[in-house]
């Protein structure tokens, strides 16, 4: 373990794959404090680079897209190489393998979930130790895994770092931020529209399987604000047809949906009493704020749910159009519907009991 001096850690690109990936960063450190650590990004689409940037012990971002070329549509098997370096040519994707490896690491460390293209790429460009997790029928090419079963991604994580000889310092992680000037504005924002100390954050996400019916979260509001609770509900541009319709059948909620950035996010989340979102990056965003959040879980692996003693997940089972609750992605092919069934299953008073329970804390 001694010999370890250079590393890279493998990320996914949203906001969630980043955020929850900080901590075993952090646990690599402080395992092996005299490695430098490089991490690889996907950047075809999320922006979870964004706190790449801000994080300390990181030397450099490595980032790529993985955009399908048409050139592989030629191919019965497609090239290994597309799988990795988007729309540039063979010879510049394998150029950029070959650099990888050129940088002779010691340890390649992909982050839950580990694929097949991540465990290929592992093999191709790692030195010494390659280490993943066994998702995937090719995870044999990782020389040091675990299975992760139905764990959290951050505990997963950090078991593997242990199976390497490393320590683990913390589960938790802490933005080094200064958000003095998203405070003021966050701030302001809240006089202005006159929200309550006391509100409650919402984040309905975009209309798809991971969505919540409408109706419930109509009434999940309601029921906030009879218990004198101002509601907010956030989101990206991609999440405006949804909020909008909550914020038509019900009023008295405040849409910011589209007008905060990441930070102010994070400003905002220290002024709220409760968080209440489906399973995305703004989730992992929060959990990680120390709000109080309640995460609704669908179509989505165990791995990715809110991390933290204040956070609450609740999944819904009502699976008779698929095979049952699946550890894998394999969710989403099973989901026939416009809203998955598990997440229709989810009650409102479930949630509103979870509430109580929160509150009460």
């Amino acid at each position: 373990m001694q010999k370890i001096k250079k590393i890279l850690v493998i990320t996914g690109p949203g906001i969630g794959d980043v955020v929850s990936s900080l901590p075993v960063i952090e646990n690599l450190k402080f395992s092996f404090p005299d490695a430098k650590i490089d991490v690889m990004n996907e950047t075809s689409y999320g922006v979870g680079s964004f706190f790449l940037k801000i994080t300390p012990h990181i030397s450099k971002t490595i980032r790529f897209y993985r955009e399908s070329p048409k050139l592989g549509s030629l191919f019965k098997v497609p090239s290994l190489s597309r799988y990795f370096f988007g729309k540039a040519s063979i010879p510049n994707k394998a150029l950029f393998v070959l650099r990888t490896a050129k940088e002779n690491y010691d340890l390649v460390f992909n982050c839950f979930p580990s694929t097949c293209k991540s465990a290929i790429f592992s093999f191709l460009v790692g030195r010494k130790i390659r280490a993943g997790f066994s998702t995937t029928s090719l995870s044999f090419l990782f020389n040091a895994r675990i299975n992760p079963l139905k764990k959290k991604k951050i505990d997963v994580e950090a078991e593997l770092v242990k199976k390497i000889g490393g320590k683990i310092k913390a589960l938790n992680f802490e933005f080094r931020l200064n958000l003095e000037n998203e405070r003021k504005k966050i701030k302001k924002i809240l006089s202005e529209k006159k929200i309550k100390s006391r509100f409650a954050i919402f984040h309905l996400g975009r209309k798809n399987k991971c969505a919540w019916p409408i109706e419930n979260w109509v009434k999940i509001s309601k029921y906030l604000q009879k218990k004198n609770f101002d509601v907010v509900v956030i989101g990206s541009v991609d999440d405006a047809e949804i909020s909008d319709a909550l914020a038509t059948q019900n009023p008295k909620v405040h849409n910011l949906t589209n007008l905060l950035s990441l930070t102010e996010l994070l400003a905002l989340f220290e002024k709220s009493k409760l968080f209440i979102g489906i399973n995305s990056g703004i989730m992992h965003l929060a959990a990680f704020s120390k709000v109080k959040v309640i995460a609704l879980q669908g179509p989505s692996l165990y791995g990715w749910e809110a991390y933290g003693e204040n956070a609450t997940n609740i999944r819904g089972y009502d699976y008779k159009f698929c095979n049952g609750p699946l550890d894998s992605f394999e969710c989403f092919k099973f989901c026939k519907e416009e809203y998955s069934e598990c997440m229709k299953s989810i009650s409102t008073e479930r949630v509103i009991s979870e509430i109580k329970n929160q509150l009460k804390n």
